[in-house]
């Protein structure tokens, strides 16, 4: 015998039925417990945690490097930003020359957003952890070819961030590019060896895959004329990068600057 007809009949019985019933709310109890110093952590989900804490504190507390002061996000840029935008770039440019040969000496600049950087770099010791807490996301770099057209827009993004203060304002971009705003007008765009910008010609960027996807309003990069997929985590590139630096000094060189 064949069921399927019954269970069907069925199962829009049963969907109609639970459908078309009310439920309402008939009350609700709130009570609030405080967690001070007088609060007594459980024995046993206590001893249970600690064993994963003390491994996971052994990796988060590797100390990668010292800061010689502290770092912070900026607009028109800031001291952490260029680092992490530096570092970026560099990380990107590396893999091209190992894995993508042909693209050598193609990498223009890396462009990030502030956002996305959730905290700053204290001065002294530079742990793994501080890392994670500077980047908590999984954001990969990837490389985008973008056109003379898109690459109008992108610089017409980075003057408007760079006139805004505060938590809007700023865009991390690296040490290739360079920017001066005069009043409300560019006054001139240089990348790679103070080139100026030319639209007549693409240009290629590193940057994170949510930003590629149109992240922070960024629609520019969302209709490359090419992307190329690193594989690489951001934070695996911060982590690597500052592990190679003996000191870490933030500072400003006026990649983005106001004209005088």
């Amino acid at each position: 015998m064949n069921y399927k007809p019954i269970y069907l009949v069925l199962t829009i019985t049963l969907l109609a039925s639970l459908g078309c019933k009310q439920y309402q709310i008939s009350g609700s109890e709130l009570t609030n417990t405080s967690l001070d110093s007088t609060y007594v952590a459980d024995s046993s989900a206590e001893s249970l945690i600690s064993v994963y804490r003390e491994g996971l504190d052994s990796v988060m507390n590797v100390v990668l490097t010292q800061a010689r002061n502290t770092l912070t996000k900026g607009s028109p840029e800031g001291t952490l930003g260029n680092l992490c935008s530096d570092i970026v770039y560099e990380t990107a440019n590396n893999w091209i020359e190992a894995n993508q040969p042909t693209y050598k000496d193609k990498l223009n600049f890396a462009l990030l957003n502030n956002g996305g950087l959730r905290a700053q770099i204290d001065s002294g010791d530079v742990t793994t952890g501080d890392m994670f807490r500077l980047m908590p996301f999984e954001n990969e770099i990837v490389i985008l070819e973008l056109s003379g057209y898109k690459m109008t827009e992108l610089i017409n993004y980075v003057q408007t961030k760079s006139l805004l203060s505060g938590r809007k304002g700023g865009v991390p971009i690296s040490k290739e590019f360079k920017l001066t705003v005069d009043s409300v007008k560019i006054s001139s765009v240089c990348i790679v060896n103070n080139k100026a910008f030319d639209s007549r010609q693409s240009y290629f960027v590193a940057t994170s895959d949510y930003l590629a996807n149109g992240g922070d309003n960024m629609s520019f990069f969302t209709d490359p004329i090419n992307t190329i997929k690193t594989g690489i985590k951001i934070r695996d590139s911060f982590i690597d990068g500052v592990s190679e630096m003996k000191l870490i000094q933030g500072k400003l060189d006026r990649r983005i600057s106001y004209a005088p």
